[in-house]
């Protein structure tokens, strides 16, 4: 039956929230993420991979109820596969073996006519960069079979559904789990061929009404609402600082410097000495930085959009180094002539130099561009990835000003 106006049936009358075992359910309330000093995700909730997504398609993020909703990417049509985003947060209170709960949220999916959003519950972390969501089966799937209700207004439609619990839950993530790719016209995927979906007021209610919130339920919330970090790899939701610092993947990011008077000089020095991945300061003091997987299409200087978040990570590194100067070499493949790759070189460099000047330090500390144009290659230029990595802009971070010289 098709369905007209505002359809609301609702199962069982309990409260929004009343026994949600998630917290921060309508994504209300937001994290100061201790990567860019800035509110820019939701607390209790992570994404993978972890970009920031607060911006992406800002017009289209009316929320359900209250001020935001969240989104997941559902599929990528330039990268099927490779580009979904998914959305997840560890359950308050652990969920008891054969009960049955109630999992529902509302959900946009722009007036498309099929979608496809699924939930797993897991007892591991799909920990963003260690994990991949594709060898996950997920527990739950969302149709229009699972509607109930549907407001033709706005777009958002609640979707509902009954999990039987093993009792060994730790995490629900949201996304789409299918190593089948989503075939989209035109004109349901964005500009960057993004497929997405807004979530919002999630709820996980337990179905027999002398089922209690835990204990332990606001200390684990508070856990959650404490985990700063949104937007790097291989963090879990569970580490504490000092546990991260402990954990060899801290190659993967920097905290800030402790100050600790009783530490001696050396020691020191060491302890506050940043880790890059795969680089270190070499006996001239100065580091060559390739900024991870930023890289520039065919005859283009823009950034890439969704390496972006990787500029600002490498940019929050430097700053605590207080380097004396900074250069910037372009590099590209050896397609076009000999001076357009040069020019072309200058533009890309000088694209990241004004990214990063964007940041105070960066702009406060003397830089300089170099294009090197088609004359330092890293790859065979002879195959596409190899001109792929040409295309490139490499760092020079100069410690000691006395050893500063042109490259």
């Amino acid at each position: 039956m098709k369905k007209s106006g505002f359809i609301f049936f609702l199962l069982f009358s309990t409260s929004l929230f009343s026994q949600n075992f998630l917290a921060n359910p309508g994504f209300e309330d937001i994290n100061k993420c201790e990567e860019y000093g800035a509110k820019c995700a939701p607390e209790a909730w992570f994404r993978i991979p972890p970009f920031d997504l607060t911006v992406t398609d800002k017009a289209l993020r009316v929320p359900h109820n209250g001020k935001i909703s969240e989104l997941i990417v559902v599929e990528n049509f330039y990268h099927p596969l490779a580009r979904r985003v998914y959305l997840y947060t560890k359950i308050l209170c652990p969920l008891l073996e054969g009960k049955d709960y109630q999992l529902s949220f509302f959900l946009n999916n722009f007036d498309r006519k099929e979608y496809l959003v699924e939930v797993l519950f897991s007892e591991e972390e799909l920990i963003a960069g260690e994990k991949n969501p594709l060898n996950f089966k997920p527990n739950l799937e969302f149709t229009l079979e699972q509607e109930m209700s549907l407001n033709q207004t706005s777009g958002w439609r609640k979707v509902q559904s009954i999990y039987k619990a093993t009792g060994k839950e730790k995490f629900l993530t949201i996304g789409y789990f299918s190593k089948k790719e989503i075939i989209a016209s035109r004109k349901e995927r964005n500009k960057k061929g993004d497929i997405v979906m807004l979530i919002d007021d999630i709820e996980l209610i337990p179905l027999d009404k002398n089922e209690e919130l835990c204990p332990e339920y606001l200390t684990q919330k508070e856990k959650l609402y404490d985990q700063d970090y949104r937007h790097t790899n291989k963090i879990s939701v569970d580490q504490s600082p000092e546990e991260r610092n402990e954990k060899t993947w801290n190659k993967n990011f920097f905290d800030k410097p402790i100050e600790n008077d009783s530490i001696e000089k050396t020691e020191t020095a060491e302890v506050l000495k940043p880790v890059f991945p795969n680089r270190d300061w070499n006996e001239k003091d100065t580091l060559v930085f390739e900024v991870p997987l930023v890289a520039f299409r065919f005859d283009d200087i823009q950034i890439k959009n969704e390496f972006q978040n990787k500029l600002d990570s490498f940019a929050l590194q430097i700053q605590y180094l207080n380097p004396e100067k900074i250069q910037y070499l372009g590099h590209t493949d050896n397609m076009g002539s000999i001076e357009y790759n040069q020019k072309l070189s200058e533009k890309r460099a000088t694209a990241v130099q004004n990214y990063l000047n964007r940041y105070v330090f960066f702009k406060n500390t003397f830089s300089e561009v170099i294009g090197k144009g088609e004359l330092a290659p890293k790859a065979d230029n002879k195959t596409f990835e190899g001109r792929q990595l040409n295309r490139r802009v490499e760092i020079i971070i100069f410690k000691n000003k006395d050893n500063f010289s042109s490259q």
